[in-house]
């Protein structure tokens, strides 16, 4: 199975790398799926939206941290750290909410009223299929950046490392 990752991953590579990535994702948010089939509710996937964050950028880490050689790679890890410091804290937030209620979230209700196929592949498709893409998406930002932290050819100078710490105190402060 590790040596499927590592050929995957640098198939056309950095295509490979967010592959990987994606699939990770897609197989977590079948797992969604299949607790929101036994649950009769769909509004699970929105607790999967953080964790589907930490899953991609732990699945991309290592590809990004190929040359352990070149000191830039913490920067990699520190991002990987902030992506899961806030996929942890979102993800909680849900599900405390998920777990108050015994009904649906309304949007999702509203969503499937609206189709006519309410079968469960057009349910996984739409929304737990889409769920993990869109998150591959959202977070490719942090695959660039750990995929650049691990290239050697990536330049780290003194305003390089400034900018870095910028951008940590603004992920603090929101």
């Amino acid at each position: 199975m590790a040596d499927l990752y590592w050929q995957i991953a640098d198939w056309s590579f950095p295509l490979g790398g967010w592959l990987v990535g994606f699939i990770a994702a897609l197989i977590f948010q079948t797992m969604m799926f299949l607790i929101a089939t036994r649950l009769r509710r769909d509004d699970i996937v929105d607790v999967g939206w953080g964790l589907s964050f930490i899953i991609l950028v732990w699945t991309w880490w290592p590809i990004g941290q190929a040359s352990w050689a070149h000191y830039s790679t913490w920067i990699g890890t520190l991002v990987a750290i902030m992506v899961t410091i806030w996929g942890l804290r979102l993800s909680l937030h849900i599900f405390t909410r998920f777990l108050r209620t015994k009904k649906e979230d309304e949007r999702y209700a509203a969503l499937k009223a609206g189709w006519r196929n309410q079968s469960g592949w057009a349910r996984y498709l739409r929304i737990f299929f889409a769920q993990a893409l869109l998150a591959s998406i959202v977070a490719l930002p942090a695959f660039i950046i750990l995929i650049l932290c691990g290239s050697s050819s990536w330049p780290l100078d003194s305003d390089a490392i400034r900018v870095v710490w910028t951008m940590v105190a603004l992920w603090a402060v929101g």
